[in-house]
């Protein structure tokens, strides 16, 4: 509507302009004397319009240049809407392994032959720097043959081990590692040592049928390694563990990686048996290196394959009656959700 106000008003001008000039064109021949007399006076009317129409014409384009601006900007998007969470939590925080292993070692001390297991926990953030984890772990042989090593029975034999754990930690993150303090329940429905065609090898420390255990362990990084080092007391035989472990993740592809680990540890009157000649009953127990593969699934998916290396030490050697380095290997499913 401005630009069209605009533009009537120059026109009337133009036209009133022109009037005047028609005017003057047409006065008579008397009228004519008094036109020396009005030149100045028209001069000056005609310059005065002239002015008024270029103001009116600059006028008009700046206000119409202004308007089309405006009108020319684009209408501001509305805020986008806020989503309502359509959950309480992202996750839930918990992970599911399974897994089947060749050889069931644990701490150095062999238990078993083809096992497979189930472990769940959960993980429960109580503040941004104490996390609560608590689970359950089943193991059980699945084979039930001796297969010649144990206790020097013969492969028939009929060899049985399983065991259930209760375990729980407070995990507290002091910015440059973190500390763990923990207890394990550990059962043995076929006593610690198993069962060979229905009884327990040996008695003392190894006819146990469960045991308490309190651990306290730190975990840092350093350029690219995880170290954790770990105490542990065993309040059913009075016994100490201690162990240290050391990794490194090696990238391959975009979804799978190498990683190399060491493994060492060390008893203290930590089930050696009964007393032997020449069995110490303190001692380091093991080293162990084990290279394992974690291939990602799915981002909550992943299937590791491994292998590992095993030297026992003096405190181990006569208990596992198998041979002092042994090589086995395994794999795991593990989905956390």
């Amino acid at each position: 509507m401005f630009k069209v106000g605009h533009v009537i008003y120059l026109n009337i001008l133009a036209r009133i302009e022109l009037v005047q000039i028609q005017l003057m064109a047409g006065l008579p021949a008397s009228c004519h004397r008094q036109q020396t007399k009005t030149t100045n006076y028209q001069m000056k009317l005609n310059t005065m319009t002239s002015l008024l129409v270029k103001s009116v014409a600059a006028l008009a384009v700046s206000t119409s240049m202004s308007f089309a601006g405006v009108s020319g900007k684009a209408p501001m998007a509305p805020p986008p809407p806020v989503e309502e969470p359509a959950a309480l939590f992202d996750t839930v925080g918990a992970s599911l392994e399974v897994g089947y292993m060749t050889r069931n070692y644990y701490r150095g001390l062999w238990f078993s032959d083809n096992s497979v297991y189930t472990d769940l926990s959960l993980a429960v953030p109580l503040t941004e720097q104490l996390t609560w984890n608590v689970g359950v772990f089943w193991l059980t042989s699945i084979d039930g043959g001796a297969g010649g090593n144990t206790f020097g029975a013969p492969p028939a034999a009929s060899f049985d081990y399983s065991e259930y754990d209760l375990y729980t930690s407070l995990d507290y993150d002091l910015g440059f590692g973190t500390l763990s303090v923990g207890y394990n329940h550990y059962f043995y429905p076929n006593s610690y040592s198993g069962q060979l065609n229905g009884v327990q090898p040996f008695g003392t420390d190894f006819g146990v049928k469960d045991a308490g255990e309190l651990q306290i362990v730190f975990g840092t990084s350093f350029v690219g390694f995880d170290w954790d080092i770990g105490y542990f007391y065993d309040f059913r035989i009075g016994g100490s563990y201690y162990e240290t472990n050391l990794s490194y993740e090696i990238p391959v592809t975009p979804w799978m990686s190498l990683v190399p680990a060491f493994q060492a540890g060390f008893g203290n009157d930590y089930y050696v048996g009964v007393p032997v000649a020449g069995v110490p009953s303190s001692g380091f127990t093991h080293i162990q290196f084990t290279l394992s593969a974690p291939i990602a699934l799915t981002p909550t998916t992943s299937l590791t394959p491994y292998i590992s290396w095993v030297s026992s030490d003096r405190t181990r050697n006569f208990l596992n009656n198998t041979h002092n380095n042994e090589i086995f290997g395994g794999v795991s499913l593990s989905v956390s959700f």
